[in-house]
């Protein structure tokens, strides 16, 4: 019996079919330390078994080539729907180490492979935390992949069509 790639429960989901009238995600800018911007909200990664985010996806613009990079959703400190912006705790030193993303080859990884991207990110990001062995996956390590209090869960459990109405927890329409 073959054993199921944990990047198969894993799935790419615009930030725009998360928008509703009052609150639009995609392309919000993403902001770390000292206010630099990092980049502008593409969509996120969602584990569809669990229900839960994992990443932000990132495309860095001009700063580093238009890199794109994964930002594991526990470092999104807080979503501001009055100025449309997400902050993260990361530098824009910790983020020129990240790994590169690209949607398709990251979906198509190997457990193996998954794991050692997810080990240079958090070494890039969180160099002081110690990785230990036995956690099977880094998702299952703490804050690294804790939701935020903006994220609504329903973002990873309905589908696109019907999560159009879902909105960022702490927002309200104007």
């Amino acid at each position: 019996m073959t054993a199921t790639q944990y990047s198969s429960r894993l799935r790419f989901v615009d930030a725009g079919k998360l928008d509703d009238a009052d609150v639009k995600l995609d392309h919000v800018p993403v902001y770390g330390w000292g206010h630099e911007k990092l980049g502008q909200l593409d969509g996120f990664i969602i584990d569809t078994q669990a229900g839960s985010v994992q990443y932000a996806t990132v495309n860095g613009g001009g700063w580093l080539k238009s890199k794109r990079f994964l930002l594991p959703i526990g470092h999104i400190d807080r979503f501001d729907a009055q100025r449309k912006e997400l902050m993260t705790d990361v530098s824009k030193d910790a983020i020129r180490l990240f790994p590169e993303y690209d949607k398709d080859r990251f979906l198509a990884m190997s457990d193996e492979e998954l794991r050692e991207f997810e080990q240079l990110m958090s070494a890039a990001c969180c160099p002081e935390e110690v990785i230990v062995e036995e956690v099977v996956w880094l998702h299952d390590a703490g804050a690294h992949y804790r939701e935020p209090s903006w994220w609504r869960a329903e973002y990873g459990q309905e589908s696109p069509s019907t999560a159009r109405t879902a909105r960022p927890r702490g927002s309200a329409a104007p």
